[in-house]
């Protein structure tokens, strides 16, 4: 028992004496959470560390001795400030033109909490009582009632009264400021898009073509910044897949649309097939599922006078 209580008291002194630093430790930490399960489990791990770790090393840093708060008075700043901390990393990324997502804000909010982290456990080593040796080899605080400028109770009670009302200016000023700053910043260009789709609505249903074929149409609408590069692809879908068109390989420019028509000839056999026609974008990757970019629409097609109904779909 005297054992635990000793291994007790060493990891709170240790704790006390380094808490920014072990702070920041867990914060970095959270890099990890993606081996956790999904959901509440995730959840529950992140977001008190999200919410008091920033915003708790943002009091160290700031206050010092008697005047830091304790407490729920210590918690709720936390919170606070750490929120505050958030909207200022999105803002910086914004500033910078850096996609503001949760992994860019959390590497903003890692680099300003080891700043604060290091402010704070400097406040913590400056504020540690000095001793001096004794005669048997122990050493003890120097005299107890020696005058400590950070121990002034008035000036103690001075700050407590006023840090809650300069902690809301602070956080109305960087309201305002992020207000400010969105309204003038030049915004980012938009990020586009790419379409491919039929020219009518006919080929939203089943068509029928004759015994000559037909012509379908369709567009390619890239409303992007940049020149692209893709494949498109005709196929019939039916009892078997067989290639309708050799795959055709364009460029299309910036912000342009390309009109393109199809002749499709009379399905094979005595079935409803599926035409398919896919547009894949060849010098991109998805981030999120490492596969090119593909857009497809597609039409069931007949020949017209075989009765709709004797044919497979």
């Amino acid at each position: 028992m005297t054992a635990m209580c000793k291994y007790l008291h060493r990891v709170s002194s240790l704790w006390l004496s380094a808490w920014p630093i072990c702070a920041l430790v867990l914060f970095s930490a959270l890099t990890a959470i993606h081996a956790l399960p999904g959901g509440y489990v995730r959840a529950i791990a992140a977001v008190p560390t999200v919410l008091l770790v920033p915003g708790s090393l943002a009091v160290g840093a700031v206050f010092g001795g008697r005047s830091r708060p304790q407490g729920i008075l210590f918690i709720g700043y936390a919170i606070v400030l750490s929120v505050l901390l958030s909207i200022f990393a999105s803002l910086a990324l914004y500033a910078a033109h850096v996609p503001i997502t949760a992994l860019s804000t959390y590497f903003v909010m890692l680099g300003l909490s080891a700043v604060l982290a290091v402010v704070a456990q400097a406040r913590l080593f400056t504020e540690r009582p000095a001793v001096v040796p004794q005669a048997v080899g122990r050493s003890e605080p120097l005299d107890r009632e020696t005058p400590n400028l950070g121990d002034d109770p008035d000036r103690a009670a001075r700050i407590r009264r006023f840090a809650p009302i300069a902690a809301i200016v602070t956080g109305v000023s960087l309201l305002a400021g992020s207000v400010y700053f969105y309204d003038h910043l030049p915004r980012p260009s938009d990020a586009g898009y790419t379409q491919l789709a039929w020219a009518s609505t006919r080929e939203a249903s089943s068509i029928t073509v004759g015994p000559e074929g037909d012509r379908l149409y369709f567009e390619i609408v890239h409303r992007q910044p940049r020149q692209a590069w893709f494949r498109l692809n005709a196929v019939w879908q039916g009892s078997s897949a067989q290639a309708l068109a050799k795959p055709l390989t364009l460029s299309i420019g910036p912000d342009k649309t390309l009109q393109g028509d199809l002749f499709v000839p009379a399905p094979p056999g005595q079935c409803t097939y599926r035409l398919v026609i896919t547009l894949t974008e060849i010098d991109q990757v998805d981030p999120l599922t490492k596969q090119q970019p593909t857009w497809s629409i597609n039409a069931n097609v007949r020949e017209s006078g075989k009765s709709r109904s004797a044919c497979a779909q």
